[in-house]
């Protein structure tokens, strides 16, 4: 029984160091990450952006009103270089996107 409970803390082990060297490398991704202006910033929003229904949430909600709620124990985390976003619903034109255009990809259509 020994034995089956420290193979068990070994693989457990093994599989908790995985998952943190793998968030540490997108954790180095994320720091080197740089996003590109938008061609035309979006419009702010009026102060008087409401719809005016009673019991309905407010359109901009403050900072200090704003939570989050993780139920994972760990944040997920994506390897930039194999993630790939493929949009085929509603669209005339099939295509895909990776991490590095954050465009699609004209030459990958389908």
């Amino acid at each position: 029984m020994t034995i089956v409970a420290g193979v068990a803390s070994v693989v457990a082990g093994s599989v908790a160091r995985g998952l943190n060297a793998a968030a540490a490398r997108v954790d180095d991704f994320r720091r080197t990450l740089v996003l590109p202006r938008a061609a035309t910033p979006a419009a702010a929003i009026p102060a008087t952006a409401e719809l005016g229904v009673p019991g309905l949430a407010p359109f901009v909600t403050p900072a200090t009103d704003f939570y989050r709620i993780d139920t994972a124990l760990q944040v997920p985390s994506v390897d930039a270089a194999s993630w790939k976003l493929r949009i085929t619903a509603w669209s005339s034109r099939r295509s895909r996107s990776r991490s590095r255009s954050c465009s699609p990809s004209r030459s990958r259509s389908t």
